[in-house]
């Protein structure tokens, strides 16, 4: 519980860095904003830590995940040349997601491979842009450090190796770790070389 409390925490803090970093660029204080409040209803809702929240925690944190690959998506698009953008609509597209989810949140297996897959898209995009601007941005190499604690992350928490109590704070851990130092490095790519 401590671990999930500190990731909130500590997700909160990042999406404060990423909007007054991004403050210039048009798209991500909307998403700021946005994965700001879903954090905030995640945070009271872990407090409360009532049983039937369970499921509304669970979409709460897919929904995270799908505004944090729709700020990669609206990136992505800022770093493209004016003449070869695609729609900004196309950006919000991994929000389709959001109403099929109620028609398998029952079943485990479905659960279990939607959100492995949309946090695996969202470490691919990331990892591109990482490999792409890394060495154009000043102390780039911390971008992979973030990379390699996402990474690990992800690994933890769907690959479990062990089945220990000490897995799930060590991954909440190394989640937290990355967003700080990723929301203090990400916007330099942004800055540097949006378009």
């Amino acid at each position: 519980m401590w671990s999930q409390i500190l990731l909130v925490l500590i997700s909160l803090f990042a999406c404060v860095v990423v909007y007054r970093r991004l403050s210039e660029v048009p798209h991500p204080e909307y998403l700021s904003y946005s994965i700001l409040l879903v954090n905030a209803v995640a945070f009271g809702m872990i407090i409360a830590g009532r049983e039937p929240l369970a499921r509304i925690i669970e979409l709460s944190f897919l929904s995270v995940f799908l505004l944090v690959l729709v700020l990669l998506m609206i990136s992505i698009r800022l770093l493209q040349p004016e003449h070869s953008r695609y729609p900004v609509v196309y950006s919000y597209f991994p929000l389709l997601l959001l109403p099929f989810y109620a028609y398998f949140i029952d079943s485990n297996i479905l659960r279990y491979i939607t959100n492995m897959t949309v946090q695996a898209t969202a470490l691919l995009v990331y990892t591109g842009l990482v490999f792409t601007y890394w060495n154009s941005i000043d102390k780039g190499y911390l971008l992979f450090l973030s990379l390699l604690a996402f990474i690990s992350a992800f690994l933890l928490k769907w690959i479990p190796l062990v089945d220990s109590a000490f897995i799930l704070p060590v991954t909440h851990l190394l989640a937290g770790a990355g967003m700080i130092i990723s929301s203090f490095k990400f916007p330099s790519i942004l800055i540097k070389h949006k378009r």
